[in-house]
């Protein structure tokens, strides 16, 4: 397989360039019928508009240079057929056509160059393959200089005509479909970077959540206890409330505190080295006041 495409991609190509409405291709077609026949060419296509001569233009296929090096070896071996057609032309991709195998093609041969489909990562449909003119192929003759269609030869042009190519429709079907699939491959893509990015960001807000809590999420998991104390605060709104240097005070005061409350713990009794900002003095019922008084 050619690294620049397959025949079957140009001959599904040459399809669409020469449409049904005003040519007649043919692909494999002999030079003649039965056991007579001696030679094939890849495509035939007759133009059926009177006002176009109703020419026969001959067709060889080539996908890779060596290939092609080897046709022009022996370029009268093309001549079964050719003598039957107005024009003669190669078709292939650009990139087999280096200058030193241009100084080996007859003058008398046209070149048509298969450009494939590019798609253009954009998640638009990618541009569809084509055939480009390169080298005009000159006309053989006069018609009547040009030989007579024998029987054997028309009987070839007729059969190929009636069948279809089952490697060449499909080849027409992928080449339908593929800017199709270009385009929801594109939006696949992008689907799975906007989901990483955002795994990415919840990952990170997870991580900074671990670090300021000390709660091992990836051990533990997200009890109910935190989430519920988690919901709690942002339902209460806090932060939009008293802004981020009052909960920092807070948070201070009630760490004190909870040091206060260690230290009694401890010491059994509000003595020793209890910060005294923590103590705080606790109200006297209303009769116990009036009865002081």
């Amino acid at each position: 397989m050619s690294k620049y495409g397959t025949a079957a991609d140009v001959r599904a190509t040459m399809r669409e360039h020469y449409s049904s409405k005003e040519w007649a291709l043919m692909f494999e077609v002999s030079n003649d019928a039965g056991f007579s026949r001696s030679r094939s060419a890849d495509a035939v296509a007759m133009n059926l508009w009177p006002s176009r001569g109703l020419r026969i233009h001959g067709f060889e296929i080539k996908v890779s240079r060596s290939d092609l090096i080897k046709e022009l070896t022996q370029p009268e071996k093309c001549e079964a057929i050719a003598k039957y057609c107005d024009h003669w032309w190669l078709v292939g991709p650009r990139e087999i056509f280096a200058d030193d195998v241009l100084a080996k093609i007859p003058p008398s041969w046209g070149i048509m160059v298969y450009v494939p489909a590019v798609g253009n990562g954009t998640g638009k449909p990618a541009k569809t393959a084509r055939l480009s003119l390169f080298k005009d192929a000159p006309f053989l003759g006069k018609p009547d200089d040009r030989e007579t269609l024998p029987r054997g030869f028309v009987a070839c042009l007729l059969r190929r005509a009636s069948e279809a190519d089952a490697a060449d429709i499909e080849a027409i079907i992928e080449k339908r479909i593929q800017p199709v699939k270009d385009q929801i491959e594109d939006r696949i893509k992008q689907g799975i970077q906007n989901r990483i990015s955002h795994n990415t960001h919840a990952l990170k807000i997870l991580e900074d959540l671990q670090k300021e809590t000390g709660i091992d999420f990836g051990r533990y998991g997200l009890s109910d206890g935190v989430a519920s104390a988690i919901n709690a605060v942002v339902r209460s709104q806090i932060f939009s409330k008293y802004g981020s240097a009052a909960i920092e005070s807070l948070s201070k005061r009630l760490k004190e505190f909870a040091q206060g409350i260690d230290e009694l713990a401890s010491y059994g009794k509000p003595e020793g080295n209890i910060s005294q900002d923590v103590l705080v003095e606790r109200p006297q019922p209303e009769d116990s006041q009036q009865a002081a008084a």
